[in-house]
């Protein structure tokens, strides 16, 4: 959650770069007419709708209007721009890019791909650029796709018809248009958290830019503190702090691009509700679903003998930054007691009396289903936990959602006093956004 504080459109509809040799850019994308429709992240946080095209014959291609060109538009060639991404693939597929109905270009799908510029010439000095501002975890590019064309390949004063279509190769590598608008813009918003910088609380604030054209240097004064960046191409976010305030404060904020004042605007900081929040480090335990039945006991000891060792390999470090786990399960307790050397069981039962290791007190995570004399049975591990020297104060179920009232009544002559519930997102909504 956020609040935007400050917005500005640098540009809008046809618009120039803040630098003069970068020519006047249209928007590539302003309306979908046909194709596959696609979810898929993009270089920009807040954009995931698409056009996809793959190379495989059950695909049509994919077509969209671009912005109108004015009829007062006086130069000889117009340059369009929107957002894309493309599949890296040791097999290109051959696309074509085509213009009211007239083939322009044809380009492959690459096979590596890396952050930069690439482009294919076309005839009459026209030509398709990609703009690389970005590789995803699978080393596919995104970025934007810059088009110059002579005038007369479109109709001042009507939206041009962009295409992109494929050669039936039957491979799955994809071109994908991002149902989104190009425009330089910067947003300035307060995020919804105090930050703690050892003693001092901290606001934080979050700059975006979404820059077009070459790097250039920029710099953002907000009050007494000044930060200097370089933006590249696409999407630049920038998080500054700021001291602490107990009621609304304005402030005024410079920001510079290419040592040239952008925006200067005075904004309110607003005081936020402080939340403390605490991270529980555990491993799930679903048996024949992460791991087969015969496999998944050794790995949930395992992670035992791992949280142990990481135990004892931050002893030296400050009491917040040392390790800690929490067993979700006693059945993995359970049965690291009655398999592990004695050495290996008292260094467990030491980390957990000292606190850096919690046992608990549900047996496994349990259905909808589960009948009340299971669950009535499955607190008798927690006597063989504390004739261990164990205290288990809190159970923990994770993944379903609910448990039956009972369970109430078999934790009541135990030490069990706290009940932690794991929600399962795809059967249930989350409590919170």
């Amino acid at each position: 959650m956020r609040v935007i504080i400050l917005m500005v459109i640098l540009m809008t509809s046809a618009f120039a770069s803040a630098q003069n040799n970068v020519p006047q850019y249209f928007n590539g994308y302003a309306e979908e007419i046909s194709g596959k429709r696609f979810t898929y992240h993009s270089p920009f946080p807040d954009v995931s709708a698409a056009l996809i095209m793959r190379g495989r014959a059950d695909f049509e291609p994919i077509s969209w209007l671009t912005e109108v060109v004015p009829t007062s538009y006086n130069d000889d060639f117009v340059t369009f721009i929107w957002v894309y991404s493309m599949d890296t693939d040791p097999e290109p597929v051959p696309f074509i890019l085509s213009v009211d109905g007239t083939e322009w270009f044809r380009f492959s799908s690459p096979l590596v791909s890396e952050i930069g510029t690439w482009s294919v010439e076309g005839r009459e000095g026209a030509e398709l650029k990609f703009y690389v501002t970005m590789l995803d975890k699978f080393k596919d590019e995104m970025g934007f796709a810059i088009l110059k064309l002579p005038i007369r390949a479109i109709r001042k004063g009507q939206a041009a018809t962009l295409e992109i279509a494929a050669k039936p190769v039957e491979d799955n590598s994809w071109f994908m248009t991002y149902k989104t608008a190009v425009a330089e813009q910067i947003d300035l918003y307060q995020n919804m958290v105090v930050v703690k910088d050892g003693d001092q609380l901290l606001h934080s604030l979050s700059v975006d830019i979404i820059h077009l054209g070459e790097d250039v240097p920029c710099s953002v004064q907000i009050g007494n503190q000044r930060t200097e960046t370089r933006l590249k191409a696409g999407y630049n976010h920038l998080e500054i702090h700021l001291p602490k305030v107990d009621a609304p404060t304005n402030i005024k904020a410079f920001i510079s691009i290419h040592n040239r004042v952008i925006q200067e605007r005075t904004f309110t900081m607003a005081p936020i509700k402080e939340w403390e929040i605490f991270l529980v480090q555990h491993t799930h335990s679903d048996i024949g679903y992460t791991r087969p039945q015969t496999e998944i006991l050794a790995e949930h000891l395992r992670y035992i003998d791992h949280a142990l060792d990481y135990c004892d390999q931050t002893d030296h470090l400050p009491d917040a930054s040392q390790f800690r786990w929490t067993c979700e399960t006693s059945w993995s307790v359970r049965e690291y007691l009655r398999s592990r050397p004695q050495e290996q069981v008292d260094r467990l039962v030491e980390r957990i009396r000292e606190g850096r290791i919690e046992a608990t007190g549900m047996f496994l995570n349990y259905s909808e289903i589960i009948d009340e004399p299971a669950l009535a049975a499955q607190t008798k591990t927690l006597r063989m936990l504390k004739n261990s020297g164990i205290d288990v104060s809190t159970a923990m179920q994770n993944d379903v959602n609910g448990i039956a009232w009972c369970l109430v009544d078999y934790f009541k002559h135990t030490d069990v006093r706290y009940l932690t519930m794991g929600i399962h997102a795809h059967r249930a909504r989350k409590p919170f956004n």
